[in-house]
């Protein structure tokens, strides 16, 4: 029996000072990029720092197990349900990111002071996405053109740590990844 040949340049580690995840609208215009820059695209506005344990992408499928009556072993299996969603922490407090994760209704300045209105709930509000990854030459870009902001979490407004903002998305239909300088990930 042959051994599978493994290829350490093929394992990716991201994290690079170009990293970014970046917001439009939903409905702006993409392009579908010839190269993968350092830098989102516009429309698309970065949201700054995140936290070191970088993005979450958790594709979640339920299964059932279908039996047969002889024995009660599975004979089929069939998805009932299959999602994937997206999660990040922010850690520049702006305008964009307590929208993202708070839900900013409006803003109002005063002299020196502005008042933003927090909701008292809050409703699925959708937005495109772009994750921009890259291990040294070879870049990464994810394309998620319906990204709908749901759960909300925690915000910790304290001193032993920066305050994060949470962001969990959940992906309505297909996503797109692009690759430049990937072997690996050639068609």
């Amino acid at each position: 029996m042959a051994l599978a040949k493994v290829n350490a340049e093929n394992a990716r580690m991201f994290g690079s000072d170009d990293d970014y995840v970046a917001v439009a609208e939903l409905g702006a215009t993409f392009s579908p990029p010839t190269a993968i820059n350092a830098a989102a695209p516009t429309p698309f506005v970065e949201v700054g720092w995140t936290h070191p344990d970088g993005f979450t992408l958790t594709p979640t499928d339920e299964v059932t197990k279908l039996k047969g009556f002889q024995g009660g072993r599975v004979i089929r299996t069939v998805i009932t349900s299959s999602e994937t969603s997206f999660q990040f922490q922010a850690l520049e407090s702006s305008l964009l990111t307590l929208g993202l994760s708070l839900g900013l209704k409006d803003s109002a300045t005063a002299g020196e002071v502005t008042k933003h209105t927090l909701p008292g709930s809050r409703k699925v509000e959708s937005r495109q996405f772009l994750i921009g990854l890259f291990d040294g030459e070879k870049k990464w870009l994810i394309h998620i053109p319906h990204g709908d902001i749901t759960e909300k979490s925690e915000i910790t407004l304290g001193r032993e740590e920066i305050v994060g903002y949470n962001v969990t998305v959940e992906i309505i239909g297909d996503a797109y990844l692009y690759t430049e300088g990937d072997d690996a990930l050639e068609a």
